[in-house]
């Protein structure tokens, strides 16, 4: 059975006055009738006690029974209470040392001839009434001479305990009239207020959700069809902030691994979003950023003023900058965030620094290259035109000219080989013809290869590799490459008288080969770079060749699975290592 707001409301007013009713009913009146009793058992006792202090005087020359009825009779009439004066010796001559066992069937009485007081309220059996009731012992100086029982019979409740009793039970009945009427204008006031707020949630679940979302018809309930109408907006609710956290996951996924940094700012220049490329660009940590201008974020003046421009102009903007410590190269895209986010602008920073190096290469690539080209180019031309004017009348001058024109023609075609050699290596055409090889054998074979040129350099070449090293799985030719270009490049910058030590150790599953030559060394700028393609240290060092050695060794080397790296001090001279991992069988 539905039950509205009204009824609702009244009922559970009327609970809590039936409540109260039965609590005064059970609680406080009994309560109330409790006091009334211990104040009369007060008054009681203190008639008894005032009356015992009296009565020790009255007996101080003797005691007659026809005294003590009289002392009964008069005190029971002016008290309204039942007075009872006991003096077990009263007519005899010494009316103490009494034998008080002799009133043991009397138990009240027997306390108080033994020195006791007695007060206590009780109910009487078969009867309404109750007994209030106060015995004290007489004294006669320090001796004990009798008692006065003091007892009052109360047969109903006073008028104003039953008049107070009364008044609150008038005024539970006004509170139920009270409660009828404010329950009536609580459900007029609120049932509309609820039915408002009902149909309001309904329009709004049925517009933003849709008809298939359809709440059931409003009933006479408010409550019920609120509670309904609210449980089921929860529930699409829910559904919502599922699908919203799972879109603010996918969001914050995409901004976290994003290669390029992010930057949202407000209208004041406040950083109000920033993702972790942009923080690791900057330096700088995600939480402080989000709470600092961009000027504090980013310090630098040509961003700020590209961001300035963009929120002036409301038009894309970009720039190309380096940004210190570290020089790199960035492009700025500023793009203004209007309509939707009014004054904000959108700051997207893509780094070009990788381009950037790749560029110096290839501009590096072309200027050697070219220089490269010109010079045995040159050469030839002169050589030819020197032949064709004169040296062709003289045989030995002719054969000297055609052998320099033989020397430069084959460093051109070691230019052009290696050029079609490592564009093989990093297309991965080249394959691998592996087998197994002693270190050793290696490294004596390449020694008696570069031994010519090594005492061409006046330079010696010392192999240490005595110890029995385990045999490893390599392109042989690939491996002798490796090695030749590695021992080329020390000869090239070691200066004659000094020396070049080839050696291998087994080390951490790895076979460790070092070329160490006691050249002119590396500067440490350039030591990150040495292994990149037509990438040279400095042209005054080296006359000859394309920058292409070192960077097809580090791909051979690659692509047996190891890698190769430098060590050197200037002035000092060079130690080039690769490894390659050693395969059990």
């Amino acid at each position: 059975m539905r039950i509205n707001l009204f009824w609702r409301t009244l009922i559970s007013l009327l609970f809590v006055i039936v409540t109260i009713t039965c609590l005064i009913k059970f609680w406080l009146e009994p309560a109330l009738f409790k006091f009334y009793f211990q104040q009369e058992l007060q008054n009681v006792t203190l008639f008894a006690k005032v009356s015992s202090s009296m009565l020790a005087s009255e007996f101080l020359d003797g005691c007659s029974l026809n005294r003590v009825d009289e002392l009964n009779k008069l005190l029971s009439e002016k008290t309204s209470r039942q007075v009872i004066i006991t003096i077990p010796n009263c007519g005899k001559s010494e009316i103490t040392n009494f034998d008080p066992s002799l009133y043991y069937n009397q138990p009240d009485l027997y306390n108080v001839l033994s020195g006791q007081s007695v007060a206590k309220v009780k109910s009487l059996s078969n009867s309404q009434s109750v007994s209030i009731y106060s015995a004290e012992p007489i004294y006669s100086g320090d001796a004990l001479i009798g008692a006065i029982q003091v007892e009052s019979i109360n047969n109903s409740i006073p008028d104003e305990f039953v008049f107070v009793v009364n008044q609150i039970y008038f005024i539970l009945f006004l509170l139920s009239l009270f409660s009828i009427g404010y329950s009536f204008i609580f459900y007029k006031y609120y049932s509309n207020k609820l039915r408002k707020a009902s149909k309001k949630i309904f329009e709004l679940v049925e517009t933003k959700v849709g008809p298939e979302t359809r709440i059931a018809s409003f009933s006479t309930n408010e409550i019920e069809q609120l509670e309904k109408t609210i449980n089921h907006s929860v529930v699409e609710i829910h559904r919502k902030f599922d699908s919203y956290s799972s879109d603010t996951r996918v969001f914050t996924s995409i901004l976290n691994n994003m290669n390029d940094g992010i930057l949202v700012i407000d209208l004041s220049g406040q950083v109000k979003l920033i993702n972790k490329a942009a923080a690791d660009l900057f330096s700088v940590e995600i939480h402080q950023a989000e709470t600092h201008t961009l000027v504090e974020v980013l310090r630098n003046h040509v961003i700020e003023g590209l961001w300035q421009n963009c929120l002036e102009s409301q038009k894309i903007q970009t720039i190309d900058t380096e940004i210190s410590p570290l020089h790199q190269f960035i492009r700025c895209i500023a793009t203004p965030l209007a309509p939707q986010l009014p004054g904000s602008v959108l700051l997207l920073f893509q780094d070009l620094t990788r381009i950037h190096q790749l560029e110096i290469i290839r501009q590096d690539f072309v200027s050697n290259v070219s220089h490269e080209l010109r010079t045995p180019l040159a050469s030839l031309k002169a050589l030819v035109e020197t032949l064709q004017e004169s040296a062709s009348q003289d045989p030995e001058t002719s054969k000297k000219f055609l052998e320099r024109m033989d020397t430069e023609i084959d460093n051109l075609t070691q230019m052009v080989q290696e050029l079609l050699e490592l564009s093989k290596i990093e297309s991965e055409r080249v394959p691998l013809d592996k087998r197994k090889t002693s270190p050793n054998e290696l490294l004596s074979k390449v020694g008696e290869r570069m031994q010519l040129q090594v005492q061409r350099g006046k330079l010696d070449l010392i192999i240490d590799a005595k110890q029995k090293l385990p045999d490893i799985m390599v392109d042989v030719n690939q491996m002798e490459q490796v090695l030749v270009n590695l021992i080329h490049n020390a000869i090239k910058f070691t200066p004659p008288g000094g020396k070049i030590t080839l050696s291998a150790i087994h080390q951490n599953n790895e076979l460790v080969f070092s070329i160490k030559d006691t050249g002119i060394g590396i500067p440490p700028r350039d030591i990150e770079r040495i292994f990149e393609r037509f990438y040279k240290v400095d042209r005054a060092r080296s006359a000859h060749g394309t920058g292409l050695g070192l960077s097809i060794a580090r791909h051979l080397v690659e692509a047996h699975g190891g890698r190769i790296w430098v060590e050197s001090i200037q002035t000092k001279g060079s130690t080039f290592f690769f490894s390659i991992p050693i395969i059990s069988d």
